[in-house]
C-alpha cells in the first residue's frame, strides 16, 4: 500500500510541477520577463525537491510510530517554513531586481505545492487507519 502511494504522489507531483512549469513559462514569456524564468525556475525545483522529501518522511514516521505523528508533522512543517522563510528573507535583502515576479511566484507555488501535500497526506491518513 505504501509503495502504491509513493507512486501515485511522485506521479501526482510532477504532473503539477509541469502544469506550473508550463503555465509560468508561458505567463513570463507573454511579458518578455525573461529574469522571471530564472526565479521561476529555481522556485520550481525548490518546491519540488522539498515537497518530494517532506512528504516522504512524514510517511515514513507515520509508517514508523502512528502515535507520534502529529509531533513530527509540526516539527516538519515548521522546518520547512523557516526553510522557505530563509530563503524569502536572503533574496529580498540581497537582490533587488524581479522581486515582485519572485514573491508572486513563490507565494503561488506555495499555497499550489502545500495544498497537493495536504490533500494526498490527507488520503494516505484515512487509507491507512481504514485498514
Amino acid at each position: 500500500m505504501l509503495k502504491k502511494h509513493i507512486v501515485q504522489y511522485s506521479t501526482g507531483i510532477s504532473i503539477l510541477t509541469m502544469v506550473f512549469l508550463g503555465a509560468g513559462l508561458l505567463t513570463f514569456w507573454q511579458f518578455n520577463s525573461f529574469i522571471c524564468i530564472n526565479y521561476f525556475l529555481y522556485l520550481i525545483l525548490l518546491f519540488f525537491a522539498s515537497s518530494l522529501l517532506f512528504h516522504f518522511l512524514l510517511i515514513y514516521f507515520f509508517e514508523k510510530n502512528p502515535k507520534k505523528f502529529i509531533q513530527m508533522f509540526l516539527l516538519l512543517t515548521v522546518a520547512k517554513i523557516f526553510i522557505y522563510l530563509t530563503i524569502l528573507v536572503v533574496f529580498i535583502f540581497n537582490n533587488v531586481a524581479g522581486i515582485k515576479c519572485f514573491l508572486i511566484s513563490f507565494f503561488t507555488l506555495y499555497v499550489g505545492y502545500t495544498f497537493y501535500e495536504v490533500i494526498m497526506l490527507t488520503r494516505q491518513l484515512k487509507n491507512s487507519r481504514a485498514k
